[in-house]
This record gives C-alpha cells, structure tokens and sequence, in this order.
C-alpha cells in the first residue's frame, strides 16, 4: 500500500531533519494545529506539510490552520508552513518552506508566493532548514 503523499512527506522531514527531535501530532479536537512539533534544541516549532496536487499552484490551508499561523505569528511563535509541489513544466518536485505569517498570502496566491527557503526535491538542505526555523 502506498502512502498519502502527506505522510511520506511527513517521514522524509522526521528522517532529515538533522538534530531534531519531532513529534507528529494528530489532533481531532484542535482544529489548525499544525502537523509536527520539532525540538531544536531548546527551541519548539510547530511545522505544517502540505503537498500539493501535480500542477496545481494552490495550497490548500483551512481557515482553522491560517488562524493558527497567524494568531502565533503575532505572538512570536515560530510556526512554518512546507510545501511539496511539481508544476507540469517541471520535471522534478520542488519543497519549499514558508513563515507563519504568510499563511493568507500562501492561501491567496499559492506557491507563487515568494518562500523562505526552496528546493528541487533531490537536493534538500535539511541543515539550512534547520537553521531557518531557529531564526
């Protein structure tokens, strides 16, 4: 049986993520938080993994999750947004990651909002994520 694209991405970022130690969260009663918590070291951030369908541009974000990146955004919560995607014209899937605070304009305008970070799927610098998210 194969996995939902979600979960696989779920795995490849629990597997990579250099030095980290990550929960998966599955939450039935709060609705919009996020999929991982992640231990950095003494830092927590939440992480929400959204893949989306080939070609599409869209990110599909409830109102439940942009409320809850946002609410935290303005706390200084650090909560990050990474998304799978593959347009038709490219050839390799790409994965990008995006802050909180961006989760209306990521529901407005999709993956053609300008990311934190972004990377062909054969070359991820999980290092570099890392360190982003401990910004």
């Amino acid at each position: 049986m194969t996995a939902k694209p979600e979960s696989a991405l779920n795995k490849k970022i629990a597997d990579n993520l250099p030095d980290a130690c990550v929960t998966r969260l599955e939450s039935r009663t709060g609705l919009g938080i996020p999929d991982m918590l992640i231990a950095l070291g003494d830092t927590f951030v939440m992480l929400e993994n959204k893949v989306c369908p080939l070609g599409s541009k869209k990110v599909k974000l409830s109102p439940h999750q942009v409320a809850f990146h946002i609410k935290h955004s303005m706390l200084l919560a650090p909560t990050y947004i990474m998304v799978q995607h593959q347009l038709r014209a490219e050839k390799y899937k790409s994965l990008s990651l995006y802050a909180g605070h961006q989760a209306i304009e990521l529901l407005e305008k999709g993956i053609l909002v300008e990311p934190l970070l972004r990377y062909p799927y054969i070359s991820i610098d999980w290092q570099e994520i890392r360190k982003k998210m401990l910004q």
